[in-house]
């Protein structure tokens, strides 16, 4: 097994001043250098970033040094949050570093990237080999690509479609407090070392599509669509065996969820046999929020804030379902996601991801407080949400009929890593990475299926490859109909449920608090006989609230409990028939006896 060292590389011609810091093993792996490519401005006039500089992209072929070769292509959007008022946009502006003293997201983020190479190395998704990542990562189903990377410059999520800019006075805000997301910071400008931005437009959609319409009329070499006889022409996908596939990670996935079917006309219109998906990285919360809960009330406001509302640059099926006039709803991308992306796409999603999750973590963990202690309540919002977002791929893709329409790879890791595509430790990831470096326990990491089989290379790209074999028939062929939809879990279960079986009396609390303030999990109680049960009960808390033993009346509460394939809320359950069967105490420890002991006869355990 190779020990990764820490190496430095004054990397390639144009970033003398720069330097490049990437994990590698013993031997160093061979430079993968993507040339920088500034989009037309004549051609397309709107692809640029916050500032107004041009966009651009980093091009690397699939030939001999990076040449153009063949005719698929591989796009990804580079993902950098977002800001949705002026105030976020100032602090954004004024963040030279995106540290930890910033919010998510920096100044690069709204001004166009000026290197005039990259290296793909390390990159994940953009790396060809993975050498980077393990001694015998899983293989990359993108190899043979030609790949882009498209830096992300207009912090909208890639939703604007702005036509002018707007003037702005963000020098104004140098010295001011901003909160945002909870998070408070003060906006420096130390010496003046950024310059005062005075206006600002939102135009990503404007730049994911003049990328893909480069590539389909052969100017993605140059940049230009009107080119001149010494511009280079590259062939554009044509037929069945050319494949274009659109991916992203974080704002980048969001890109995806937003532009994946209008970027598949754009490469359809062209040539309408080419094969398209999408690749959806770190932007999925399906599952754990509750989908009738979503009024899109939020997203609607920060698409005002980008121009963004008009009917061409919201989902179309979603809007038959949920007219622009009425609902707001086709403005939030989990309801999007859900439902309603029409071309074949792949989710990558961690069950809990501390950018994605970690908001909805602190709400519900805030609201279970009032009745259990803070650290326990935080980690019983952290389990409901791993739980929630490994069951939710049962929900994506709307219930479409089509098999090959939605993959996914949602891994259980203890890890809340956030994006798994960008890095090679992350997407060249097998159970033997995560058993054997990253995992206490030596079974995490791996499918339930392969048991403590560490060798194997099930994870992120073989699920890929079998995702992309059932789209276009192309690449590996899957082991067996399940690997392009690998949950990577053991599923936790949901702590504020409950689930009664009819034919056992039985009925199984993941986690129940006691009325004196001790807790308990996996506990298992006989209700023979049942005895009264109320449902809609309004003594009985609602989500999220966990469920509850009173001593004293002898009654369990419980806000949400599955009967067969329903589920009940608010139900409470009394009567002298109920047997404690079998439960694990829960830290705090409980110094005394155990009251599940200690109770009356009812409660006795068998």
């Amino acid at each position: 097994m190779n020990r990764h060292r820490l190496i430095t590389t004054a990397g390639v011609a144009g970033l003398a001043a720069g330097v490049l810091v990437v994990w590698a093993p013993d031997a160093c792996a061979a430079q993968q250098t993507a040339v920088r490519v500034e989009i037309n401005a004549t051609d397309y006039p709107n692809a640029k970033c916050n500032d107004g500089t041009q966009a651009a992209y980093y091009l690397r072929g699939a030939g001999i040094e990076g040449a153009i070769s063949g005719n698929k292509w591989l796009i990804f959007l580079h993902g950098g949050g977002s800001c949705e008022g002026d105030e976020s946009c100032a602090e954004r502006w004024y963040d030279p570093d995106g540290g930890s003293d910033g919010i998510i997201g920096y100044h690069g983020n709204m001004t166009t990237s000026t290197g005039a190479t990259k290296n793909f190395n390390g990159e994940g998704i953009l790396d060809f080999d993975g050498a980077d990542a393990w001694a015998d990562p899983g293989s990359n189903p993108f190899a043979g690509f030609n790949r882009i990377m498209v830096p992300y410059c207009s912090s909208d999520k890639w939703s604007g479609r702005n036509t002018t800019a707007r003037q702005v006075d963000y020098a104004a805000y140098v010295g001011t407090q901003v909160t945002i997301g909870g998070e408070t910071v003060t906006i420096r400008n130390p010496n003046n070392q950024i310059p005062a931005l005075t206006s600002i437009r939102f135009s990503g959609r404007w730049i994911a599509e003049a990328v893909v319409d480069l590539v389909m009329n052969g100017g993605i070499a140059s940049g230009k669509k009107t080119r001149s006889a010494t511009d280079p022409v590259s062939e554009a996908p044509a037929t069945a065996q050319d494949e274009v596939v659109i991916s992203g990670s974080s704002a980048g996935g969001g890109g995806v969820i937003r532009n994946l079917d209008n970027l598949a006309d754009i490469v359809h219109q062209a040539a309408a046999s080419v094969k398209v998906f999408g690749v959806i990285d770190a932007s999925n919360a399906v599952g754990a929020v509750d989908d009738a809960s979503i009024t899109g009330d939020t997203d609607y406001a920060a698409a005002s804030f980008y121009g963004a509302t008009s009917p061409e640059e919201v989902d179309t099926s979603c809007q038959l379902a949920n007219p622009l006039d009425t609902s707001h709803r086709c403005f939030n991308s989990l309801v999007v996601l859900k439902s309603f992306i029409e071309t074949p796409h792949f989710v990558v999603q961690t069950a809990f991801d501390g950018v994605i999750h970690g908001g909805l973590k602190q709400s519900i963990a805030d609201q279970l407080s009032a009745t259990v202690p803070a650290d326990l309540a935080a980690t019983l919002a952290e389990q409901y949400i791993r739980t929630q977002v490994s069951l939710g791929a049962r929900e994506l893709g709307g219930g479409v009929a089509n098999p090959q329409h939605v993959g996914w790879f949602i891994p259980n890791y203890t890890t809340d890593k956030h994006q798994l595509m960008v890095e090679d430790l992350w997407f060249f990831n097998t159970p033997r990475v995560f058993s054997q470096e990253h995992m206490s326990d030596p079974a995490l990491g791996n499918d339930p299926r392969l048991g403590t089989d560490t060798l194997s290379t099930m994870g992120q790209p073989r699920g890929l490859a079998c995702f992309r074999f059932k789209v276009t028939g192309q690449g590996s062929g899957c082991v067996d109909a399940g690997d392009a939809k690998v949950i990577n879990t053991t599923y936790p279960t949901n702590p504020l449920s409950a689930r009664y079986d009819a034919t056992t009396s039985t009925l199984t609390l993941p986690f129940v608090r006691l009325s004196n303030n001790t807790y308990f999990k996996n506990v298992s109680v006989v209700l023979n006989p049942l005895g009264s049960v109320v449902v809609g009960d309004p003594a009985v808390g609602t989500f999220p609230a966990v469920n509850e033993y009173s001593m004293g009346t002898n009654v369990l509460k419980l806000p949400s409990v599955t009967v067969g394939d329903r589920i009940y809320q608010q139900v409470s359950v009394s009567g002298p028939g109920l047997r404690v069967l079998g439960y694990e105490e829960v830290t705090p420890p409980v110094v005394a006896a155990s009251p599940m002991k200690a109770r009356q006869p009812a409660l006795r355990r068998r």
